[in-house]
């Protein structure tokens, strides 16, 4: 079974800095893009939507959303999935117009952000888009798809 200081050590090999869920960086001078890696046990079952989602507090969303925008990085979302050992991922910006928000303070002070679980790309140790281009995002396209 993959473990999160092995994913860790595999992503900066192939060229991604590497954050994890809940942390926020220090703004460096390079120009790889972000990685940031959460751990799940397994995707959660939507009745409504009748799809299988992963959630991750809003709050966080929106820091890695000002991270891109700030430091001009694109940011990548990373998921070890526990039950299948099988690491997904993203593009934050890309995954963000399928996901809907959850409101409420039940699950996550600020609520939730949802991610439908067939968004993701299975991750099997690409690297890093290299060299990074400075992107310069308006505000508006990075702004969170609802439903």
């Amino acid at each position: 079974m993959l473990r999160r200081e092995e994913l860790v050590t595999r992503l900066t090999r192939a060229g991604w800095e590497v954050v994890l869920l809940g942390h926020m960086p220090e703004h460096t001078a390079r120009q790889k893009p972000w990685a940031v890696v959460c751990i799940k046990s397994k995707p959660a079952y939507f009745r409504r939507y009748q799809e299988h989602v992963h959630g991750v507090g809003f709050v966080f969303i929106e820091k890695y959303q000002q991270l891109a925008r700030t430091s001009g990085r694109p940011v990548a979302l990373f998921i070890l999935e526990q039950r299948s050992n099988e690491v997904i991922w993203g593009m934050l910006d890309e995954l963000a117009l399928r996901a809907w928000k959850y409101d409420g303070d039940k699950q996550d002070p600020g609520g939730m952000m949802y991610f439908p679980r067939p968004e993701f790309d299975v991750w099997n140790g690409e690297a890093a888009p290299l060299p990074v281009q400075r992107i310069a995002v308006p505000q508006q396209q990075m702004s969170l798809g609802m439903r």
